[in-house]
């Protein structure tokens, strides 16, 4: 299949938005295409319009039940049209949105909302196995801070209130006004997002309106996205990927987003044919279960235009399957939670370029490379990835000092994970710092090794991680998902490394695993579940075919 590559393709400017606050995107792209459909949920369909009005009236009834700016929210429901019209109202009114995984059980949700200090909590009364209102009674009389607990479900318990009067409720054209013409400052915080669960040094990222914005019309730019394009979304809204970096997207541009509850390969395939996307988001593991689905030669993905691939290590061989196979013009992006979508490709780079790189810089922000001293690195050599732009968080809540250590006065952010920058400003993933394995005294690198492997044919996914090793300090394990129907021996992958790679980087271990650890939601691999699987010995057949 042809890549689709179109450098003569015009978008318009989007500087006109860049002083505007999240929610005023929203409004002005309602303005301009009030009758436009912007989201698609299942057989549900809103117009730009719709959406405004519906977030004006919600944001009016939740200013009457005594939220004001700077009150911080808890939000706990799942991918769907109600999310975004909470999430937008609170938004409108000022107020902060926690965001919280759905996958969240009762100690997660009792540490985040007792240490955000929420006072409101908007949440579905049950999904999938986990029942909301049996974990909000048990953990309530932990939350002395928390005021309202609203509930969307068959039946409100006492002590918590019914949401749907929210939605029905009929603002006024002057309570309406009162809300518009009092707007937030981009500059102010916008989330809180957590990033380290329950650990006992908190990381809750503060991020602005004006980082949403700011790098949503940078991509926009680089991704030469406008409004003839359809969005898919199957990331989780709860995730700053899912639930700002591509809805900042589709707002800039004002075009439509296609929503799913949870991705499922066989069902984003479906509805790319159905909806005609152009725009496909996702992290590697997406891709890859999509080109290995048994529907992916029966579905139509010819409309695919462009894509954006972040949130982990993305194999070199996946990249050019994405372009080859799928016909998609593939960008490759960094970022992290306290400085979202901070590089990606130029849409018209070569293959190659974005197959290795993370692309450079988005307008108006920064990369450098630095040692363990922070001073800066030489061209090609790696370092850890320091950032800087008007995307990057404001603080850690409540935690001066770990915004001190990682924000130093010039406002760069020092990101932990590794890299490399060459001469034209591209910069190379090489992985997290905590990634990296020492081995014998030399330094390993999972990625360059995990791109080996998926070279073979055999290989459908491939995830690297140091194991102890009394004489060497550490090994190379590498873990591996074969193709359906395909097979391969340890000793072949093992002879095939060392033709391709240093004797230290070869793997000395290998395990076959039916799947590998993901997050829920994200599908990221997780290593440090691999590792304790690994660990676990006996543990590892269970994870095999």
């Amino acid at each position: 299949m042809l890549v689709k590559f179109d450098s003569q393709r015009q978008i318009p400017s989007y500087v006109e938005f860049e002083h505007l606050n999240f929610p005023q995107l929203l409004d002005a792209q309602a303005q301009r295409r009030p009758d436009k459909v912007w989201l698609v949920h299942g057989d549900e369909r809103i117009t730009f319009g719709q959406f405004s009005r519906a977030t004006d009236y919600l944001a009016a009834a939740l200013k009457r039940q005594g939220l004001k700016e700077g009150e911080l929210c808890g939000l706990l429901f799942p991918n769907g049209i109600k999310y975004l019209l909470i999430k937008f109202a609170v938004l409108k009114i000022g107020a902060i949105l926690i965001p919280l995984n759905t996958r969240y059980r009762s100690s997660e949700l009792n540490f985040m909302l007792n240490f955000s200090d929420a006072r409101f909590l908007f949440m579905v009364d049950r999904f999938l196995k986990a029942n909301f209102l049996q974990i909000l009674h048990e953990i309530k009389p932990h939350l002395p801070k928390l005021r309202k607990i609203y509930v969307d479900g068959e039946m409100t318990p006492p002590g918590m209130l019914d949401v749907r009067p929210l939605f029905e409720y009929q603002a006024t054209e002057k309570e309406v006004e009162e809300i518009r013409s009092n707007p937030v400052k981009p500059t102010e915080p916008a989330t809180i997002l957590f990033t380290s669960g329950t650990t006992s040094i908190p990381k809750a990222v503060v991020l602005s309106h004006e980082a949403r914005v700011f790098t949503g019309i940078r991509i926009s730019e680089r991704m030469l996205i406008a409004e003839d394009d359809a969005l898919l979304n199957p990331l989780p809204f709860c995730h700053e990927f899912g639930g700002f970096t591509i809805v900042s997207h589709a707002l800039v541009c004002g075009c439509k987003m296609v929503i799913m509850d949870l991705f499922d390969a066989e069902e984003a395939l479906r509805l790319i044919e159905k909806e005609k996307v152009s725009v496909i988001y996702g992290v590697p593991t997406m891709f890859s279960y999509m080109l290995n689905s048994p529907d992916f030669e029966k579905r139509d993905v010819s409309s695919l235009r462009t894509g954006y691939m972040s949130g982990a290590t993305c194999p070199l061989e996946l990249v050019r399957q994405v372009q080859d196979e799928m016909g998609c013009n593939i960008s490759v992006a960094y970022g992290l939670s306290e400085a979202p979508s901070h590089t990606i490709s130029e849409y018209g780079d070569p293959a190659e370029i974005k197959a290795r790189t993370v692309g450079k810089p988005i307008r108006d922000a920064a990369v450098k490379i630095v040692d363990d001293h922070r001073h800066e690195v030489p061209l090609g050599i790696p370092g850890e990835i320091a950032v800087k732009g008007r995307n990057c968080l404001i603080e850690y809540y409540k935690n001066p000092d770990l915004t001190a250590r990682t924000v130093d006065e010039e406002r760069y952010l020092y990101t932990g994970d590794l890299g490399q920058m060459n001469e034209k400003g591209y910069v190379t993933f090489v992985g997290r710092k905590t990634d990296m394995i020492v081995s014998g005294g030399f330094n390993v690198y999972p990625l360059e090794v995990e791109e080996i492997l998926c070279k073979l044919p055999s290989v459908a996914l491939a995830a690297v991680v140091g194991i102890p090793d009394t004489e060497l300090g550490e090994t190379v394990c590498a873990c591996i998902v074969l193709r359906e129907g395909m097979t391969t021996t340890k000793e072949e992958i093992m002879d095939y490394c060392r033709k391709q790679l240093a004797n230290y980087k070869v793997p000395k271990r290998v395990e076959f695993m039916g799947s590998l650890p993901t997050t829920i939601g994200t599908n990221k691999i997780k290593k440090t579940d691999l590792k304790q699987i690994l660990k676990g010995g006996s543990n590892v057949r269970d994870h095999q075919v």
